[in-house]
């Protein structure tokens, strides 16, 4: 049986793998998916702040923070005015 997180894993391979419009692409489809997923929106925050899309990124960093991500809070407290 296929992980429900399979898009979010996958996801965060192609990050590491600097296929930054790839994970994009799989994050996005898990949000699609299960979209009360925290991680999927941090590590799509990750990405798009790669790609100098900090309004973006601070976007996704509040949403996984509103969903209960406690690492969230670094990112939007550094980032995010």
């Amino acid at each position: 049986m296929e992980s429900p997180y399979i898009n979010l894993e996958r996801g965060v391979i192609e990050l590491f793998n600097r296929n930054y419009e790839g994970a994009l692409m799989l994050f996005d489809r898990q949000i699609a998916l299960a979209p009360e997923t925290p991680e999927a929106y941090l590590y799509r925050g990750h990405t798009r702040f790669i790609l100098n899309d900090i309004a973006g990124a601070c976007t996704d960093w509040r949403k996984a923070l509103s969903l209960g991500s406690i690492a969230a809070t670094r990112y939007t407290d550094k980032h995010c005015k």
